[in-house]
């Protein structure tokens, strides 16, 4: 009579033991990280002018390529040990926007040059006529207007 009473005992053992290992991953994988939040902005606004020389203002959702939208956050460049990824909130202004090569100028009042990874050269941004797609080779100079919000 003992037998069924420890088989029943182990099998709740049993239960309980994945049901505690699994609840850390499914809280973990719900859980903001402060990777995926920190440099969050709200809104973006930028000023862009075409190499005609127009400009226009309007609101930055991300970077990507022409497919599809990457970052929300970073804009991601070549170094000599791979790629770095650069935080859209610190950049004031992007200059010569040709071939991927690029002169940036941060928030801090430094400056340096970026060649810009091939999914990261299209710009999705919103305006009134609404979304689109603006490849960084169609620009001049991309300015960050909007300080970031919180």
């Amino acid at each position: 009579m003992k037998a069924p009473s420890i088989l029943k005992g182990a099998l709740v053992l049993l239960i309980a033991a994945g049901l505690l290992a699994a609840a850390p991953a499914v809280s973990l994988s719900q859980a903001p990280t402060a990777a995926t939040q920190a440099g969050r902005s709200t809104s973006r606004t930028v000023r862009l002018t075409r190499l005609d020389g127009s400009t226009r203002i309007l609101r930055l959702d991300g970077v990507g390529c022409p497919t599809s939208i990457c970052s929300t956050v970073a804009i991601e460049s070549h170094t000599e040990g791979g790629t770095s990824a650069t935080n859209l909130d610190t950049i004031s202004v992007i200059n010569g926007l040709q071939g991927g090569q690029v002169h940036v100028e941060f928030r801090d009042g430094t400056a340096r040059r970026l060649s810009v990874a091939s999914w990261n050269r299209v710009l999705y941004v919103e305006g009134d006529a609404g979304s689109e797609k603006i490849e960084l080779s169609e620009l001049e100079r991309a300015e960050f207007l909007a300080a970031p919000q919180p």
